[in-house]
Formats: C-alpha cells, structure tokens, sequence
C-alpha cells in the first residue's frame, strides 16, 4: 500500500481545488421526479 504525506495530499487537494475554479456556473440536473412511461405516470426513476 502507497502512502502518502499529509502535505503531500494537501497539495495535491490545493491543484485540484484550483483547477475546480476555474468551471464556468454548473447547474444540477432536473430534481424533479421523471417517470418512464410519463403519460401514465408509473415506473418513476430512482
């Protein structure tokens, strides 16, 4: 097993945290309930 400074993880947690900024705006996907047979309104999606 490879293990790893804690100031080493935190650097690398600092790269990454960076490169995550530089996203433009991300929106979630739909949060409403979505159905497969939708007319029918059964079978939702979990």
């Amino acid at each position: 097993m490879v293990t790893q400074s804690v100031s080493e993880i935190e650097k690398r947690l600092r790269i990454l945290f960076e490169e995550i900024s530089t996203f433009k705006d991300m929106h979630p996907g739909t949060l409403s309930l979505q159905y497969r047979k939708p007319q029918e309104r059964k079978h939702p999606f979990h």
